[in-house]
This record gives C-alpha cells, sequence and structure tokens, in this order.
C-alpha cells in the first residue's frame, strides 16, 4: 500500500511586504497541499488586533518560514517575529531570496536557497508560479521526515 504524505504542520509566513510578489503565489501553492498557512495580508482580518493575532498565530506554528532578503534584514517587524519564534524554539525555516547575509541568530537554522528560482521569477515574470511550485517541492522534501504518514 502506498504512503500518503500529509502536511498537518500549521506554517507563519514572515517577509518583508516589498517582497510579497514572491511570497504570494508561494503561499497559495502551499495552501493547495492542504497545509495551513498564516499570512497576515489574508489571515489578519478589518477589526483584529493585528499584533494580538500575529502573536497568537506565532505560539500555534509548527513552522517558521522566514523569506529573507535586502528588505526583511531592513524591516523591525520581521525582526520582532523571527525573535518571537526563537524564543518559543519553533521550527525555523530561512528562505534565501537574495544575496543579503543572514542575521546571526538565523545562521544556525538549515535553509532553503530560493535565489536561482527567485532570479529565474524575477527575469520573467511569467514564470513566478513554476518558481513556486520548485520552492514547494523543495520545502516538501525538506519536511517530508516531519509528517505523519498515512498507509
Amino acid at each position: 500500500m502506498a504512503e500518503v504524505l500529509m502536511l498537518t504542520q500549521i506554517f507563519f509566513v514572515s517577509y518583508s511586504h516589498d517582497d510579497a510578489h514572491v511570497v504570494e503565489p508561494i503561499v497559495a501553492m502551499l495552501r493547495t497541499t492542504g497545509t495551513t498557512v498564516f499570512r497576515d495580508k489574508d489571515s489578519i482580518q478589518p477589526g483584529d488586533k493585528w499584533r494580538q493575532v500575529l502573536n497568537q498565530s506565532l505560539q500555534q506554528a509548527d513552522v517558521f518560514l522566514v523569506f529573507w532578503s535586502g528588505n526583511s534584514a531592513a524591516s523591525e517587524e520581521v525582526r520582532t517575529e523571527y525573535e518571537s519564534a526563537l524564543a518559543m524554539d519553533t521550527r525555523i525555516v530561512p528562505v534565501l531570496l537574495d544575496d543579503t547575509p543572514i542575521d546571526a541568530a538565523l545562521a544556525q537554522y538549515q535553509h532553503i536557497d530560493f535565489r536561482p528560482a527567485y532570479r529565474s521569477a524575477a527575469c520573467n515574470l511569467g514564470s513566478k508560479a513554476t518558481a513556486a511550485q520548485i520552492f514547494v517541492a523543495k520545502l516538501l522534501i525538506h519536511l517530508q521526515d516531519l509528517a505523519p504518514r498515512v498507509g
């Protein structure tokens, strides 16, 4: 009987809004796997106390994806989020979007190098979906040993 990979982890996505054009298709692709993904733009509703929702979502997350770029390195909000994830001992997966040196606190974690796919997508706007598929495939490979299997 074949085994089926069940992604039951809850993902928290941390990124600079200047990188939203890269993150959005990846989040959409992850959600097609049935994975729960928290992303501020579509997970915080009008009238919600956004800081409270962020903190609750961080506490519930199994995996903290931090999309690392020059934009996120300059973002105080991204720093606040990854420092919270560090304090909670959440599984952290840095995702490298460009050649910006990663913060020392994140450098201890195995990263996913998305730079080649990101560069390809930047050169050809029509390839964003393909770049997102490449990322999700890489992420699934990295996380498959954590996921419960049915079968």
